[in-house]
């Protein structure tokens, strides 16, 4: 509560007084805090709690035949609230984008979007990972926060042709595979997951962390290994979170083959590992995508 102040006289009597409000700094006065006021001399008045950095009052008195007079405040008055700054990286959008004031206590939710050929590689919340979410809502806001969001290139993947003979991959070059898997020898026949499903864990049809961006700490993904590719999937409790990789393989032509995975190693904490496989059609082709998925 705020007390607005003035003193308003004239030679036939001031009938009645208006109060606006400005936040923009006086240059438009749009905003209604109260009208044909008695020409007490004060006014109690709830001031809003959307921030502005630019607020000032104006009091209009007007006499018995309708004469204005008006006086506004000499300077601007600041209404605090708390600053959000959201930021996004090359391949899409985040909204609102940008420095956002917002009062205490309010929810603010922002949306990330990426643009085609792009998928959402990871958002940080203050500084620490949350995923590769579309949304985010900061709830209850008591402090300044910052939101960014980072965007990862997909690739088109080319299926391997069974009928060449089997798929072998030694990742000899996978030092140079792109996040997205987009360049890199070999890197063609692969392709990330994102946050898909809602199964309980493990199940390879629903995963908690996208594999868009390669990793190099424990926060979960995929990383390069020495020869390998690795999928880690972190968490203290057992089958809360998980994540996948597609390799893809072009099995048109060839009857009665079997999926038989080489070399997969399951090496921390025996975590449920799955191996899927997907038919697709299109055409007279039909391709096959393994899932690879680990779950905590």
């Amino acid at each position: 509560m705020q007390n607005i102040t003035w003193n308003a006289s004239d030679n036939i009597g001031v009938t009645a007084i208006d109060l606006t409000y400005s936040v923009d700094g006086g240059v438009t006065f749009s905003k209604t805090i109260a009208t044909n006021l008695a020409n007490s001399g004060s006014y109690a008045w709830t001031v809003p709690t959307t921030p502005t950095s630019s607020l000032r009052v104006r009091v209009r008195a007007r006499d018995l035949s309708n004469n204005v007079g008006a006086s506004a405040s000499p300077s601007n008055v600041m209404i605090s609230g708390f600053t959000l700054s959201a930021s996004a990286g090359t391949g899409g959008t985040i909204s609102p984008n940008g420095t956002t004031i917002v009062a205490p206590g309010v929810t603010q939710s922002y949306t990330m979007a990426a643009n085609a050929g792009y998928a959402i590689g990871a958002v940080t919340v203050d500084g620490a990972a949350v995923g590769a979410v579309s949304t985010y809502s900061f709830t209850s806001i008591a402090a300044n926060h910052t939101i960014a969001v980072s965007f990862a290139p997909t690739n088109s993947p080319s299926a391997y042709p069974m009928a060449l003979g089997n798929y072998l991959e030694g990742f000899d070059d996978i030092a140079n595979w792109a996040d997205g898997f987009t360049a890199g020898i070999g890197a063609s026949y692969w392709s990330p997951v994102g946050v898909i499903g809602t199964g309980a864990i493990p199940d390879p049809t629903h995963t908690t962390t996208s594999t868009t961006v390669f990793k190099t700490s424990f926060t979960g993904g995929v990383q390069k290994g020495t020869g390998s590719i690795i999928l880690l999937s972190t968490g203290t409790t057992d089958n809360s979170t998980s994540d996948a990789i597609d390799v893809n393989l072009d099995f048109t032509g060839q009857f009665g083959s079997r999926l038989v995975l080489h070399g997969f190693t399951n090496a921390v904490e025996h975590k449920p590992c799955s191996l899927l496989g997907n038919s697709k059609v299109t055409g007279d082709l039909a391709r096959t995508d393994t899932v690879l998925a680990v779950g905590n």
